[in-house]
Parts: structure tokens; sequence; C-alpha cells
């Protein structure tokens, strides 16, 4: 990290060469990432395969002109996976990274008793290597996205390359990438959907141009920290790396200003994810295979899924919500009606977009709820008390609450945030209220205090940090 901070001008050239080269991402401009994933090219600055593809490639041609290790087969393997896992543990040890390297072990040590074995086993004995050594990996989203991209690849890369034939060199290894991009993508496109909510849709256009700009850059990174030690040479590897830097993160922010960039706002449930696969397994056997079942096999699951996606957003229109949401050291509240949502939050959820792009866009998508109001008509606010429709609901973020009334309040929820100083005891005394909820903004030793004391009253308690969302249907 020093080495590249030093040799390698500019703060964003920088700051991505560090996450292109080793994994280290805190010197990124999280303008830039949302670029590059804006793009479909987030995966050039997370570690991943093809990293691990171009250093073993490079460790190969090294040991193969090491006159000790030339003809010295299994100490040659062995330096070569010394060096492989000791950049996978360097680099955070991430399944897409591990992946890579069981697989790239299994082809190394084949090598050594002439043994060449099917991708489809070596892409399955890796998964299965990562699973027994932690089985939860199975629903990291990493791992995921890793072997489907994977399996796309071998599965239909060579047929995608098959539809075009390009005399021209340059151009024929421009659309080999191309088939290569777009076999990784089709596999993930539900997952993509499921997660993220969005599809890049010029994808093609960025890997194109950025893949080829990042080998060089990886190779040129690599090198710089070889040669970090003799003199002046790094400088002008450093400056020489930056440029290639600069024109990645050119072309990325230029592709992310074009029109029809992202198809996003889109909500899919796990069961419609599992049945776009099968939509995309069937109409891929029928392209390539040529079989009319698989056709209308497909065609009926499309009726099934565009109904089930129908039945959804009817539902949506008559949904009544409130939702606390769980954003550390944060207050959060949407009221949702409909499509419509009107939020109530503290300054610093109100004024970061990207806190609100990452803690709350995702449910509104989910729910369908992309209209923001300033004021729904169904609401009724004053000061910190809400009541919407026939829910009543008090936000307490000071001591100051209305403890005077000499009658009960009559409430549903009671709100507790900014670790108030008030006692439940005392609440109780003014509120009839048949629920507490500690938000995400309170200690966890302040929501021991008032569990304690819910516990004490018998009164029902919800703590955001240690529960999750409170969602409140109508």
């Amino acid at each position: 990290v020093k080495t590249i901070g030093r040799y390698i001008p500019g703060k964003n050239e920088s700051g991505l060469a560090k996450a292109l080269l080793i994994g280290y991402r805190i010197d990124l401009d999280k303008d830039l990432v949302q670029a590059y994933s804006n793009a479909g090219v987030v995966h050039i600055i997370a570690i991943s395969g093809l990293h691990l593809a171009l250093i073993y490639g490079l460790l190969l041609w090294i040991t193969l002109r090491t006159p000790l290790l030339k003809k010295a087969k299994v100490p040659r393997i062995a330096v070569i996976l010394f060096c492989l896992w000791f950049f996978v543990f360097l680099t955070g040890a991430s399944p897409s990274v591990m992946r890579a390297a069981v697989m790239f072990s299994f082809i190394s040590i084949g090598s050594i008793f002439q043994k060449r074995s099917s991708v489809y086993n070596s892409l399955s004995a890796s998964a299965f290597l990562l699973l027994c050594f932690d089985p939860y990996v199975l629903w990291d989203v990493g791992f995921q996205l890793s072997y489907l991209a994977v399996l796309g690849i071998v599965v239909l890369q060579r047929s995608i390359y098959n539809w075009l034939y390009v005399k021209n060199k340059i151009l024929d290894y421009i659309w080999k990438m191309g088939s290569v991009s777009i076999a990784a993508q089709i596999f993930t496109i539900p997952i993509c959907f499921y997660y993220f909510h969005q599809l890049p849709i010029l994808f093609l256009i960025a890997n194109i141009i950025v893949i080829p700009l990042s080998t060089v850059a990886l190779c040129g990174c690599i090198v710089l920290i070889l040669v970090a030690p003799f003199g002046t040479l790094p400088v002008y590897i450093g400056k020489l790396v930056s440029v290639f830097l600069f024109a990645m993160n050119y072309s990325v922010r230029s592709v992310n200003l074009l029109p029809f960039l992202l198809w996003n706002n889109v909500s899919i449930s796990v069961w419609e994810t599992i049945l776009l696969y099968i939509i995309f397994i069937s109409f891929l056997t029928w392209l390539f295979m040529k079989n009319t079942l698989a056709l209308k096999f497909g065609l009926a699951c499309t009726l099934v899924f565009s109904t089930s996606v129908f039945l959804d957003k009817w539902r949506s229109f008559g949904q009544k919500k409130i939702i606390v949401y769980n954003i550390p050291m944060h207050s959060a509240i949407d009221f949702i009606d409909g499509g419509q949502y009107q939020l109530v939050a503290d300054s610093g959820i109100l004024h970061d977009p990207l806190l609100q792009k990452y803690n709350l866009y995702p449910a509104r998508i989910s729910l369908s709820a992309n209209n923001s109001r300033r004021a729904i008509d169904p609401i009724f606010h004053n000061n910190n008390f809400f009541q919407f429709y026939n829910k009543k609901l008090l936000v307490v973020d000071t001591a100051q609450v209305y403890l005077s009334s000499s009658q009960k309040i009559s409430l549903d929820y009671v709100v507790i945030s900014k670790n108030s100083k008030i006692k439940i005891r005392d609440l109780a005394q003014a509120f009839d209220c048949s629920q507490y909820i500690f938000d995400a903004s309170n200690s966890l030793w302040k929501i021991e205090q008032w569990k304690k004391e819910c516990e004490e009253l018998h009164l029902q308690f919800h703590s955001v940090s240690e529960q999750g969302a409170f969602v409140i249907n109508q």
C-alpha cells in the first residue's frame, strides 16, 4: 500500500491500484465505486478469478524460465501454489478468490500426474471443499456470483462466440472478450435482480474497454512492487501505470453518463428468482439444442413469472406500512402508503444520499414504493406524534415527553431513539402503549436497561439493533 501510494500519482488512480492489486478499498472514492457498479465492471476492483488467473500465468512464466525450477516439475508447482495461496490470504480470502485458487491448485497438481479433468469437476470440487470448510459461505453473495459467472462462461461462452466469425484478429479478440462477458452476465442476471434490484445494460461496452486496461494496469502494479527497491525505475513505472488507471476511471465515468445505463428498481422474490433461472435454462436449451418442448416449457414459466410479478405489484397498491429501520447510529422511519413513502429521519440520514441508497432504497424497491412525498394524506403529524390511519406512534428522542397529563394517552407504539434520558416507568405512567421500540441510534447498554424495565413492567418491546427492522402492517 505504501509503495503504491508513493509511486502512483493521483488519489483516484492510487486508490484504484490498491483495490486492483490487493483488494484494499479504503482509499476508493464512493462515487467512483458506484460508477463502476452502474457500468457493470465492479468485479474489476474486487479481487476475483481474473486477478488470480493473471498472477498464475505470471508465476508459470517466471518459474518456467528459472534454471532450478525449469525441469523440476514438483518444486515448480510447489512454488506456484505457495505464491498463489500467499496472495489469496494476503487479499482477504474472499469466496471468489478461494474458488479460483482451489481450481488452479487442482489444475497444477493434475499436471504433475499428467491428468486433465473436466472443468465441471474442478468447479464442483472447489465448491465442495469451500463448503466443507464453511457451509455458510453458500449464502455469501460473492460465492454465488462467482460460481454462477464461471458456470455461465463454461456452458455458454463457446456457443456465443460461434455466433459471429470475425477475420480481423483484433476484432476477433474483442468479440471473444465480449462473449465471455455475455456468458457470465446471463447466469448472474436473476440474482443481480434479487440482491441489487438493478442490471447494467451497457456492461458489454464497459467490459470490452476496462478488462484490457485493467490487465495491463495489474501487471504494471506487480512489476512496480518487484522493482520498488531499485532507484528511479519505479517512478517511471508508477507514472506509466497511472496513465492506464486514469484511462480506466475516465472510461467508466463516461459510460456512467450514458442514457439507459441501468435497468433498476426491479424487485423479485426468491421464488421468482428460481423461476427466472428455469426460464433462462429452458430458452437456452431451445436456442442451442433446438428443443421445442423446452421452448413451450419456458413460455409457460414466463406466463407464471409475469402473473406472479403482476400480483406482487397489485398487492403493493393497497399496502400500508410503518418501518423502523436498522441503521447503526441513526434513526429512520418510513411511512408507506401504496407506492408512496414519507421519511422521518435524523439529519445524518437526510443529508447523506449514499446512506439512504444502501439502507433505505432496497426496502422501498422491494415494496414498489418509489414515490417520495413530504407529506402523505393519511399521516397526522404534531411534533413527535404521528397517526397513520388507525396506528398512533410517538418518537421519543429527548427527555421532554408529555408526562404532566392527568390522564393516560393511548398509543400503539413508542419509538425511543438517540439515547433519550427517559425511564420506561415514566413513559408507562403517561401512556397506555402496547409496544416499545428501541431503534438503532441507541447504545446497546442503554437498550439493555430499557429491556429490563420492560420485563419488570410486563411490557412488550423490540430492539431494532438486535432483532432487525420493525415493520408495522395496517
